[in-house]
């Protein structure tokens, strides 16, 4: 069986399987959402723990390692979860999380709409306060 393949975010190019289930170290699930706001606030909206806890229930993120209105790295729970912040032209960003480390399919399958919901309300909120 043929596998697409795709780089680690990280800087070591090593080849990663594209499907969660061929991972030795558990299923990962990816979430995306483009915001009509700049980076740096998309940012700030994620490294503030007052400001996160606004859009994000049930916050058990831990960061642990950040790269200013690019990305963040932290713990939830016994997972890792990964954002990275890209701008898409002038005044919006996409925003996208991934989560590895799961230890079920339907565990990825649930956070992933878990995700989606957060960024959906990450985007309301930040883009009512841009009025």
């Amino acid at each position: 069986m043929a596998q697409r393949k795709q780089l680690d975010a990280g800087t070591t190019g090593k080849e990663l399987p594209a499907r969660a289930a061929d991972s030795p170290k558990g299923f990962r699930m990816s979430a995306s959402r483009t915001i009509a706001v700049t980076v740096d606030r998309v940012y700030a909206a994620w490294m503030d723990g007052g400001a996160r806890a606004q859009w994000l229930r049930n916050d058990e993120l831990v960061v642990t390692d950040a790269t200013p209105a690019i990305s963040l790295r932290g713990d939830w729970g016994t997972t890792r979860v990964c954002v990275f912040i890209m701008p898409r032209g002038t005044g919006r960003a996409n925003v996208t999380v991934d989560q590895e480390l799961l230890p079920t399919a339907k565990k990825a399958a649930q956070m992933k709409k878990f995700w989606q919901a957060r960024l959906g309300r990450l985007a309301a909120a930040l883009e009512r306060a841009r009025g």
